[in-house]
């Protein structure tokens, strides 16, 4: 999980937005960026398609770096 949110800031500061830009480009709150960023907090639905455009990804990728999940033995989420 901590790589996740390792790439979601470098992702933002690799498109060249400060977190205050980053939520300013979103209207969200800074603070709701920063707990993205510190994994107290994800995105909603919603947003996600805005933040995958903002930080140049597809849509479903950003909503997966969302989402918990977990592999069994096989390899396979639950």
């Amino acid at each position: 999980m901590a790589l996740r949110r390792r790439r979601f800031a470098d992702r933002r500061a690799s498109q060249g937005y400060s977190q205050e830009e980053f939520a300013e480009a979103l209207t969200v709150a800074v603070s709701t960026v920063i707990r993205w960023e510190g994994g107290r907090a994800t995105p909603q639905p919603h947003q996600r398609p805005k933040i995958a455009g903002l930080l140049g990804v597809h849509p479903l990728r950003a909503g997966r770096a969302s989402r918990r999940r977990t592999a069994g033995r096989n390899g396979r989420a639950p």
